[in-house]
């Protein structure tokens, strides 16, 4: 979508709140108005009239007599549906000579602009059906912004994805529903996740000597491979429950591996390990106590970073993660509820 209206993805302006280990400084939530205003001013600059406009409204909603955001929102509001216009007329000059890929670019700029242009609309969903898009099967707990962030990297068109399958913006999707995704340029790519595993299943599916595997144990765990000789101590008590040595050998595997894990800052595999060891294990508790308190400050921080980062929903889901780890953390239940509060403005705003 490249012209002068077109939205583009731009970082927001770097706010004068700051880490302090592990705190949000005070600031992070009272400049917020201010933070909106430079992104806005930025936007407009850019030619993402939408986003200026948004960003003008976050201001009003926090400055309700700000003198500069009333008469932006104002002037804006006259903008933006006269720009959708002219983006629709060239569209439509564009598809009446088959120039398919400009038409549809300029018809999506117009919807971008007025996502109830109604010729837009019209044009994209039935005189240029089934031109350039793939589908996408719903899996359980997708968002329409969030299948928009997974296949154009931007949750902010999820208006094109709500428009093309005649939905509301907010509706919920379940699975089994099939969504039409029309393509932007570049093409979305298609990514394939493959889950890791704890550890590899070193022994195949045969009948092994237990004596020649438990000397293989005793090899590797003297060689530091604490997850081969772990996942080696499984494989025989599956066959020998009772043997005691094996048993010892496991407890000793996972709890190394556990240290390594942790002096790794792998704390939440290294959580997993620890899980696996005997209770009365040297001192497994504490270890399971400070591998949950680094991992809640893990998430307590990345929660931080996306506050900053206007992932406002993604720093409430992190800082949740927190409390469940660590439910005496000293900030995370006041930052949620801080969180939640500016949530509510900016979807009274959107409304």
């Amino acid at each position: 979508m490249g012209c002068a209206t077109s939205p583009e993805k731009s970082k927001p302006p770097a706010p004068r709140s700051t880490i302090t280990g592990s705190k949000i400084e005070k600031d992070s939530f009272s400049d917020f108005s201010e933070r909106y205003r430079l992104k806005a001013r930025e936007d407009e600059r850019k030619g993402d009239l939408p986003k200026a406009l948004k960003g003008w409204e976050v201001v009003k909603s926090f400055l309700p007599t700000d003198a500069e955001a009333g008469e932006k929102i104002a002037q804006l509001n006259k903008q933006i549906p006269a720009a959708a216009d002219r983006h629709f007329q060239k569209g439509r000059a564009l598809f009446q000579t088959h120039s398919y890929a400009a038409a549809r670019k300029e018809l999506l700029l117009a919807l971008y602009l007025k996502p109830d242009h109604a010729e837009a609309i019209h044009y994209l969903k039935q005189k240029m059906a089934g031109e350039d898009s793939i589908t996408y099967k719903v899996k359980k707990g997708d968002t329409i912004k969030g299948v928009a962030r997974k296949i154009y990297e931007d949750p902010q068109k999820d208006f094109l994805i709500a428009y093309f399958n005649g939905l509301k913006i907010d509706g919920p999707i379940e699975p089994p529903m099939i969504l039409k995704i029309p393509y932007l340029d570049p093409a979305p790519a298609t990514r394939t996740f493959i889950p890791s595993k704890m550890a590899a299943d070193p022994i195949p599916e045969i009948a092994m000597d237990t004596k020649e595997i438990l000397g293989k144990v005793r090899t590797t765990y003297q060689e530091g491979n604490y997850q081969e000789s772990a996942a080696l101590t499984e494989k025989i008590l599956e066959y020998d429950p009772a043997n005691k040595e094996t048993d010892e050998l496991m407890n000793a595997s996972y709890y190394q591996w556990g240290k390594q894990l942790s002096q790794e800052r792998k704390y939440n595999e290294a959580l997993k390990a620890f899980q696996r060891v005997d209770a009365g294990y040297k001192d497994v508790s504490f270890q399971l106590d400070h591998n949950r308190k680094q991992l809640a400050e893990v998430h307590y921080i990345k929660g931080v970073k996306f506050f900053i980062e206007e992932e406002i929903e993604k720093a409430i889901q992190e800082w949740e993660s927190t409390l469940a780890l660590e439910p005496n953390h000293p900030n995370a239940k006041k930052d949620i509820e801080n969180g939640r509060h500016l949530l509510q403005k900016l979807k009274k705003i959107e409304r």
